[in-house]
């Protein structure tokens, strides 16, 4: 008799490791096909690599802005752009340097805002918005 043991399967994370002590980092599940020896099993995903470093202190944009063919981070003070190549490059300086900054963008702008003011980036220009 063959026993299955459920090697693979729920993943969940708990601040209490008294609760649960499940973590799964850089794998994900995959279902298996029918006649498969085992349902399921985990994949490893692909590794992360050092494309280079910006500015001075933490970065603070939970969800950094992809535009133009380039990445956006706030570090610091710094609105800092990383090009395809992995150069980065101070583009504008917020006036706050604590705190979570938001971005979003459309075709024409990037626009952030700190919690106490607002900014835009057209490509070119780096502007506090003053309405």
């Amino acid at each position: 008799m063959r026993l299955q043991i459920p090697v693979v399967g729920q993943q969940a994370e708990h601040p209490s490791l008294n609760v649960n002590s499940q973590i799964t980092v850089n794998l994900y599940p995959q279902i298996e096909t029918d006649g498969a020896k085992n349902p399921s099993s985990l994949i490893r995903t692909p590794g992360l690599k050092l494309a280079g470093s910006a500015g001075a202190g933490v970065c603070r944009t939970p969800t950094p802005i992809f535009w133009e063919d380039a990445g956006y981070f706030v570090i610091g003070t710094e609105l800092v752009k990383v090009n395809a190549a992995g150069v980065a490059s101070s583009v504008g300086t917020l006036n706050s340097s604590t705190g979570n900054v938001s971005m979003s963008s459309n075709i024409n702008h990037i626009m952030l805002v700190d919690g106490t003011d607002g900014y835009t980036w057209d490509g070119s220009t780096f502007a506090q918005i003053s309405d």
